[in-house]
């Protein structure tokens, strides 16, 4: 299950940017969907599934989020933006181990070409994010079933105790490894991608003296 007052820890973060949560019932007794406006503008959707013990983990999707966002009287991109960062903290806050989240990426163009060119998730921009907020297996849905499926997304899971963090860890560290490996740049995504790749495996390095 998730952490108590999870949906209250959704709605205080969208009161921090003075935009407007619509929250609606969703398909289960357990699921929650809320729609963040700005004025009256769409900015994202939000679905929380609070779990069914024994049977279901709780998970939180992301997704019709805008490409573009205003802030304090400015137009700015979505990805990479402080309320983008603000979202998926209080996401990752809220989950605990063995718990789901999904993003939909097709507002952020550096994740969805990275993906697109098979790049390992964890050095991917938003996958690199979601590492850094405790999430060490990951599923790109690159083609979903559609109609409730939505659009492409990005699947991060927490791991359920040390022994599976340390496996799944070393299996990200081998994949950033064999990326570098094979990898020749062609522009400024490739380049970003290849320094993550770097950070990952020096950050076990880091861990292990």
């Amino acid at each position: 299950m998730c952490v108590e007052g999870a949906l209250n820890l959704i709605l205080r973060m969208i009161d921090r940017w003075g935009f407007k949560p619509i929250v609606r019932r969703g398909r289960f007794i357990e699921e929650h969907d809320v729609e963040v406006l700005n004025i009256d503008e769409h900015v994202m959707g939000i679905a929380l599934f609070t779990g069914r013990k024994p049977y279901y983990p709780c998970w939180v999707e992301l997704f019709n989020i805008n490409p573009y966002l205003r802030l304090d009287g400015n137009v700015v991109k979505t990805a990479g933006s402080r309320f983008e960062e603000d979202v998926l903290t209080t996401a990752s806050q809220i989950l605990n181990g063995g718990e789901i989240i999904y993003v939909e990426y097709l507002y952020d163009d550096e994740t969805k070409t990275q993906l697109m060119r098979g790049y390992p998730p964890a050095v991917t921009r938003l996958g690199y994010i979601l590492l850094n907020r405790g999430f060490t297996w990951f599923k790109d849905w690159y083609y979903p079933e559609g109609g409730l499926e939505g659009g492409p997304k990005l699947e991060g899971v927490k791991p359920i105790n040390a022994e599976e963090e340390s496996r799944q860890l070393s299996r990200i560290i081998q994949e950033a490894g064999d990326f570098l490996k094979r990898t020749r740049c062609i522009d400024e995504y490739c380049e970003k991608a290849l320094e993550r790749a770097e950070r990952i495996i020096n950050m076990h390095k880091d861990n292990t003296q």
